[in-house]
């Protein structure tokens, strides 16, 4: 058993005598207990003459935790429970498909008074009900428990959901997250249900669709939708600003319905990664400026899908491997079969066709002739994932962390905004100072898919307005929130300046924890709410959990460690851009380079060299 002092258990030390001789090492196991820490001490006990049994079976009574356990049910009492809920299902007078669960309880014990159950058992037996399809378990945005009598609702509205999605008039395969909880779109699966059911169903489908992540957030101007990117009809331009060129791909077969926006949406939420373009069965991500990553989708075949990968020449290697790491992470986690090609180019040093080789290996032939040179080229046996190396690897797994902690956060948020859903948006205005630029961007974009308005004037603020103040505790006027942001070497002396509520952003892994912790404050919500209390603090849990991970020997520098930035000034050479790509990466490896934007000579010239040297001579006597 686990130990008490971090998680809740008793470790104990329990030795096993064969005979009635004591056992000489009785007080090591007691030392043992001390320098390990394991608090419920050691117990000696016998097979043979039964001695420390009784004294063992004590212990463990006395320090489980039966209050938070799951209730276990009764065969009479689950009986009982699926006759009345059944019989609630087939019940033609019954105009509510939804049913709280107190409002269960106080039918179930209108039949009997002399029966006594708890909410927990019912809840159970309930479960079990819908691990049979009989009936589903639903939360509405208060955090209240109803039972859904009817569960074939849920995959027809979201049939019709998705198919209202797909009329968006734009091609971006988009509805609106305002005009959807606010009940504004027509769907014969809701017809004849009241306000109160409705609000559950819509909140109940937008929850699903966000945690399996199908579909992501984003405001575009003044509106915020949901886009699935499964959904998306616009191509990508005949003319891109960026030449990228193709690297793996992947051949996945199996549950490959949802792979790619599940995938293209757990990119788009790391912190590696920015996502600038989605087209049809295509998303495109930037490394850093100018360092492109992404990938696209085909489908010739039902049943089987091809990811490839490809990148801007300007990306580096250490960019490109965490990208395919992460894709692999998140690709291999699923139910699906994969078979993978790495590129192929024959001894003149030719590409092969992505298509041809794939072709070829379907064919069970093992080798190509090269389309320019003619050359036989050997096909090798389909690849595994290759090793990345300790720094990607630990990088992929925070990487990867971080990204289903904020999936999480926006599952969490449309519970916010349906819990708001009546109110207006609430408004704030942000004010700060310093080289905080990309952050702010982003705090900006969070806030505004938060369902915050931002106001940009001070004048314009009414007293019912609240003032974000970053970089400087002066605030415009009261009420005020204080947010420390990454990278601000001033916080000691604004935190002692300020007397107002604080929130710190400075390790970039918690983001987006103090960005739930703000937004409930925007939304007038208090941080110990019944229902998302449990949020936060599930949230925290998970949070912990990657900060373990981390931990153990091997991992990751920690994430609030200070940026360290290296600029590089080579000549634009063969010889000079090899020897800076290892230093890239050795950098990248000890977390000291984020990214490098080396200038070729035709960049040189556009940008003014000097500017550029200018520019980093600033920041480094800032």
């Amino acid at each position: 058993m686990d130990n008490l002092s971090p998680i809740g258990t008793v470790n104990f030390k329990q030795t096993t005598k064969t005979s009635d001789s004591r056992i000489a090492f009785a007080p090591d196991g007691r030392t043992l207990c001390a320098t390990r820490e394991i608090a419920g001490g050691y117990i000696g006990t016998s097979a043979r003459t039964g001695e420390g049994i009784e004294q063992l079976v004590g212990a463990l009574k006395d320090i489980i935790p039966w209050d938070s356990k799951a209730a276990t049910v009764t065969t009479a009492t689950f009986k009982r429970i699926k006759d009345y809920v059944l019989g609630l299902k087939e019940d033609r007078d019954r105009n509510l498909v939804l049913v709280s669960a107190d409002q269960l309880r106080a039918e179930l014990v209108a039949t009997d008074s002399g029966w006594s159950f708890g909410i927990d058992e019912m809840m159970t037996a309930t479960g079990h009900l819908e691990n049979h399809g009989y009936v589903a378990i639903l939360n509405n945005s208060a955090g209240q428990q109803f039972i859904l009598l009817l569960p074939t609702i849920l995959p027809d509205l979201a049939s019709s959901i998705i198919l209202q999605a797909d009329k968006n008039p734009r091609d971006l395969g988009a509805l609106s997250e305002t005009v959807l909880l606010r009940g504004g779109y027509q769907f014969a699966e809701l017809a004849g249900l009241g306000k109160a059911e409705r609000e559950v169903l819509l909140d109940a489908m937008v929850v699903r669709f966000l945690r399996h992540n199908v579909c992501f957030r984003e405001t575009l101007g003044a509106e915020t939708v949901l886009i699935f990117p499964g959904l998306i009809k616009q191509k990508r331009p005949l003319r891109d600003e960026v030449e990228t060129v193709d690297d793996v791909s992947y051949l996945i077969r199996g549950k490959v319905e949802n792979a790619y926006p599940a995938i293209a949406v757990l990119l788009g939420y790391t912190q590696a990664f920015t996502r600038v373009s989605q087209w049809q069965n295509q998303a495109q991500y930037e490394f850093a400026p100018g360092q492109v990553c992404g990938f696209r989708m085909q489908q010739e075949r039902e049943g089987e899908v091809e990811l490839v990968l490809y990148y801007s020449l300007a990306t580096p290697a250490y960019g490109r491997g965490l990208f395919q790491g992460l894709f692999e992470k998140f690709l291999y986690e699923r139910d699906v079969e994969v078979t993978r090609f790495v590129p192929v180019t024959c001894p003149a040093g030719h590409r092969q066709e992505r298509a041809i080789v794939v072709q070829r290996r379907r064919d069970g032939k093992g080798f190509v002739f090269c389309g320019e040179c003619g050359q036989k080229v050997v096909l090798a046996d389909t690849a595994d994932p290759p090793f990345l190396g300790s720094s990607v690897s630990r990088q992929v797994r925070r990487e990867e962390s971080l990204a289903l902690l904020r999936s999480a956060y926006e599952v969490n948020l449309a519970r916010i905004k349906a819990y708001r859903r009546d109110r207006a948006a609430p408004r704030c205005h942000l004010s700060h100072v310093g080289d905080t630029t990309s952050w702010i961007r982003k705090l900006r974009q969070d806030l505004r898919d938060a369902g915050v308005y931002l106001i940009e004037h001070p004048h314009d603020l009414a007293d019912d307005d609240l003032v974000l103040l970053v970089g400087t505790p002066r605030a415009v006027r009261l009420p005020a929130i204080l947010l420390l942001a990454e990278g601000d070497g001033l916080a000691s002396q604004l935190t002692e300046s300020f007397g107002g509520t604080i929130l710190d952003f400075r390790d970039e892994s918690r983001y987006a924890l103090a960005l739930f912790d703000l937004v409930l404050m925007l939304h007038s919500i208090p941080l110990d709410h019944d229902a998302f209390s449990p949020l936060r603090e599930a949230m925290g849990v998970q949070w912990r959990q990657a900060v373990r991970d981390q931990d153990r020997p091997g991992a990751a520098p920690p994430a609030s460690r200070p940026d360290r930035e290296v600029f590089i000034s080579y000549a634009w050479n063969e010889e000079s851009k090899r020897v800076a790509a290892e230093l890239d990466r050795a950098f990248q490896d000890e977390g000291i380079l984020k990214n490098m934007n080396a200038l070729t000579p035709e960049a040189h010239q556009e940008s003014g060299y000097s500017q550029v040297v200018q520019a980093v001579l600033r920041r480094l006597a800032r």
